[in-house]
């Protein structure tokens, strides 16, 4: 069993490494809120990149997970970039949107690298998040998508 989990990580980690990403969400936060979704939206807002994986269930829409970026002032981003540490901490905001069930825990620490980064809008963005928070929990998220430019609320 042990020899299967490990090719198991070892096939991720040569799809993460190849910069082929798909839209997927998993880790140990899962045992306190469901992590399913149906579709994931890819947005600019402003300096702001926002990643949101959504599900629907008849007129109620959670978000399940949101991770958004704030760009300002912020060098280096592109292709094959990554954030991580106190930058990670300082910029990156992971939090859940739901009508019930509460919110994500305080994020430790983390890291988000991107494959594609096309910051503008119709632009492609790919990457990847991990993310831990102080309750011991984790929270692993792939995203591709096109850019949908929205305005401030």
């Amino acid at each position: 069993m042990r020899m299967g989990r490990l090719l198991s990580v070892l096939a991720v980690a040569v799809l993460v490494g190849c910069g082929s990403f798909e839209n997927r969400l998993e880790g140990s936060i899962s045992s306190s809120f469901s992590l399913e979704f149906d579709t994931v939206n890819v947005r600019k807002q402003d300096v702001s990149l926002i990643v949101e994986y959504v599900k629907q269930s008849g007129p109620t829409i959670t978000k399940v997970a949101k991770m958004v970026l704030d760009t300002e002032n912020l060098r280096g981003l592109g292709k094959d970039s990554k954030i991580d540490g106190q930058l990670f901490k300082d910029r990156v905001v992971v939090q859940r949107e739901a009508p019930s069930g509460g919110d994500f825990p305080e994020v430790q620490s983390g890291e988000l690298e991107f494959g594609d980064f096309e910051f503008e809008a119709a632009g492609n963005v790919s990457g990847s998040f991990n993310v831990g928070f102080v309750n011991g929990r984790t929270l692993y998220g792939e995203f591709t998508g096109t850019v949908e430019e929205v305005a401030l609320d």
